[in-house]
């Protein structure tokens, strides 16, 4: 019976001492948490308290970005050299858009007409690349004094002017990178290009593989009238552009057809009409 109420006393006294030590352990808890950030004791004062939302923004560096500065000084040039070689509306360009009718166009075989663009979209890609590495090339070329004799014998080689009359001026430009030679005539009735178009992979000229003849003219202040002529492949093109400023759209009829029976091309005639808009 002793030894019964002297285990229940020392349980006691146990469960007493070990309370306390909790007790004691838990006051530092609850002033620390009392004094964390995020927690507050008095409501009041946070619910009359004001706070101003700032914004960070980015500042974006001065100047073009480096897609600007690679690319925007040839894109108007690639562009006008793209139409005069392709043609203001490019009908073959369908042939690299996906068709919903696979099922019923399937041709296993090779086309011709198709070989032919794909060759003709090659080399000029990679007349874009020889040009843009020109250009640029070109650019570091006269940053640097030693090498100004080299630009300046380079400009005389790519830009002769002869003045026929003084209405007519003819402008002689050589282009390495496409290595062909642009027969400019400035005169008052219409605009008349003349392009001799040798090797595209051969540095330097080589023999004339095409005669092109651009002959364009504005009918009015929204009417065009641009032709286009292959002298040795045999091939005349017309497209009249009507263009409507307001509406930032532009139509344009148009008429392909072979004057030999032979050529490089496919021989065959069509007829084209697009409509287009810009944003």
């Amino acid at each position: 019976m002793l030894m019964r109420r002297a285990a229940i006393f020392y349980y006691q006294f146990f469960i007493m001492t070990l309370s306390l030590c909790l007790m004691g352990l838990s006051a530092p808890c609850w002033a620390a948490m009392e004094s964390y950030p995020g927690y507050t004791n008095d409501v009041h004062t946070e619910r009359n308290e004001k706070f101003q939302e700032i914004y960070l923004s980015v500042q974006s560096a001065d100047g073009p970005s480096l897609q600007d500065q690679i690319f925007s000084p040839l894109a108007h040039e690639f562009k006008e050299k793209y139409r005069e070689k392709f043609g203001q509306l490019d009908t073959e360009s369908v042939i690299y858009q996906r068709s919903q009718f696979d099922t019923f166009d399937e041709n296993g075989g090779a086309v011709e007409s198709i070989e032919t663009a794909n060759e003709q979209r090659k080399n000029f890609a990679e007349y874009m690349t020889r040009r843009l590495t020109e250009y640029h090339f070109d650019h570091y070329m006269k940053t640097q004094p030693q090498m100004r004799p080299v630009m300046e014998a380079k400009e005389k080689i790519q830009n002769v002017k002869v003045e026929v009359n003084k209405q007519v001026r003819l402008n002689i430009q050589y282009n390495f990178a496409g290595n062909n030679v642009d027969l400019i005539v400035d005169n008052p009735w219409c605009e008349t290009k003349v392009a001799l178009e040798m090797d595209p992979h051969s540095f330097g000229p080589t023999s004339v593989e095409e005669t092109r003849i651009w002959l364009n003219r504005p009918l009015s202040s929204s009417l065009r009238l641009n032709t286009n002529t292959t002298i040795n492949d045999g091939i005349a093109q017309g497209d009249l552009v009507k263009e409507f400023p307001r509406h930032n759209m532009a139509a344009s009829v148009g008429l392909s057809g072979p004057f030999k029976d032979e050529g490089t091309s496919v021989r065959e005639t069509k007829y084209v009409v697009g409509f287009s808009h810009s944003f």
